[in-house]
């Protein structure tokens, strides 16, 4: 093969590795901020939902009779279900946030060992 096509095809695929490289890191990066910021929000839904179902359950007979023989018990029952939704889903988005932190993290590793 001729040199110079030797060298601009070697300098091409360098360019190519490089720039899937980076773009790979650019996206898990992306992928921990965006998770992060949808677990926060799905996080403040969750509270505001616990705040409309009248607070957070209590585990005693006295706060159970109460909230029985209160009105609206089947309204508090499905802000409580969104709320430990919301807070389950927000678990999840916190956890692939860490896992795209982890990917950058091990990105930046590999990359520094050469």
């Amino acid at each position: 093969m001729n040199p110079t096509i030797q060298s601009l095809r070697d300098a091409l695929l360098t360019g190519f590795r490089l720039f899937f490289k980076t773009s790979s890191l650019g996206l898990n990066a992306l992928l921990a901020v965006v998770c992060a910021i949808v677990a926060l929000k799905l996080w403040n839904h969750g509270a505001a939902y616990m705040t409309n179902a009248g607070g957070w359950p209590q585990l005693s007979l006295e706060y159970g009779r109460r909230v029985i023989a209160a009105a609206g018990l089947k309204d508090r029952l499905v802000w409580w279900s969104f709320a430990w939704a919301a807070y389950v889903f927000s678990a999840g988005f916190a956890f692939l946030a860490l896992a795209g932190a982890r990917a950058v993290a091990w990105k930046i590793y590999a990359a520094a060992r050469g």
